[in-house]
């Protein structure tokens, strides 16, 4: 989901648009006063995403799940787990004076994240 300050404002926001008092919102969305209080203040740790969804479809905020292409999804994930890797490379060579150039940096990185495509999908997801 997106952060919660910024969501809290967009539920905010489109209820002072509505004039919606918080007692309406919760009577229609079947949410407690409470939750819909945290809600607007941005607590979302503690509630549950139905409710929030419920909430937010009141207001006219509807969620629209996006499925991404698998290949997007696993690229994406192997080159974040290369950046860690080669960063903790570089690290450690570093301390030893012996850290790369950017050039080769960028050549470690692509290299790590074909061998994390081409691997085992367990490394590729551990942490």
């Amino acid at each position: 989901m997106m952060n919660s300050p910024a969501f809290a404002a967009l539920l905010n926001a489109r209820r002072k648009l509505l004039r919606m008092s918080v007692r309406s919102i919760a009577e229609l969305s079947g949410v407690s006063t409470a939750t819909v209080n945290r809600l607007l203040g941005g607590q979302f740790d503690r509630t549950e995403f139905r409710h929030v969804v419920a909430v937010a479809a009141t207001l006219g905020i509807e969620f629209e799940p996006r499925v991404q292409d698998a290949k997007l999804v696993t690229t994406r994930q192997a080159r974040r787990k290369a950046q860690k890797l080669v960063a903790l490379v570089q690290g450690s060579s570093a301390l030893e004076q012996q850290a790369v150039d950017r050039r080769a940096y960028a050549k470690m990185l692509k290299r790590t994240e074909t061998e994390l495509l081409n691997g085992s999908r367990k490394q590729l997801w551990s942490r």
